[in-house]
């Protein structure tokens, strides 16, 4: 599958997922939404490094709902400025009701990147989403750290995921014996600045 095929399947579920959700079209629900597994995993307690945004209400949130056939694609969903990892409940629970493993991911978000709007420098969001994202290099306002970006967090949560659910099958969104993600199976979305995130990380995965 070619990497711009591995996008349009990406973008086809999620606007299933928007078009059905958007329709308030809870009787399309494949399995028995009662099964809806909900937990919340501390990011701090996946990687001991990870010394921000972790505690406090800061959590990832886990949706799976294992009655319903497994679609072998993961949500991954980034909250907006300020989010802590439990927003969008209603649509992630609705997505996980369809057969996705789901994970609303806690990343620090407390600063807006419209707070760079001013900035002399033309490339001044990208390096602020990329601080984010992979956690260097430093910029402005922003020194998140390798163990803090976003990466790192999905990263050492899917393997915490692996190793205390196995039944749960997440080890089939990693490749390269649990290196790297499988983007292939992976869905990326959010809220305002996690939106922008989600869509600058997808650009890079799929190209």
């Amino acid at each position: 599958m070619t990497a711009r095929e591995n996008f349009r399947r990406a973008f086809a579920a999620l606007l299933f997922l928007l078009l059905q959700f958007s329709g308030h079209c809870a009787e399309n629900t494949v399995g028995d939404s009662s099964k809806l597994i909900v937990r919340t995993v501390l990011p701090s307690d996946t990687d001991s490094r990870i010394d921000k945004s972790s505690g406090d209400g800061w959590e990832h949130y886990i949706y799976l709902n294992p009655s319903v056939p497994d679609r072998k694609q993961l949500l991954v969903f980034l909250p907006g400025t300020g989010g802590k990892g439990g927003g969008a409940k209603a649509f992630l629970s609705f997505a996980a009701n369809q057969g996705f493993h789901v994970i609303s991911l806690a990343y620090p978000s407390q600063l807006s990147i419209s707070a760079f709007r001013e900035s002399p420098d033309p490339d001044a969001f990208l390096k602020a989403r990329n601080n984010l994202i992979y956690g260097k290099p430093p910029f402005g306002r922003l020194n998140t750290g390798v163990p803090n970006s976003i990466q790192n967090r999905l990263h050492f949560l899917l393997h915490h995921l692996i190793e205390h659910f196995p039944q749960e099958n997440w080890r089939q969104f990693m490749r390269e014996g649990g290196k790297n993600f499988d983007y292939r199976t992976m869905i990326l979305a959010g809220q305002s600045q996690g939106g922008g995130h989600a869509a600058l990380k997808i650009g890079r995965a799929h190209v």
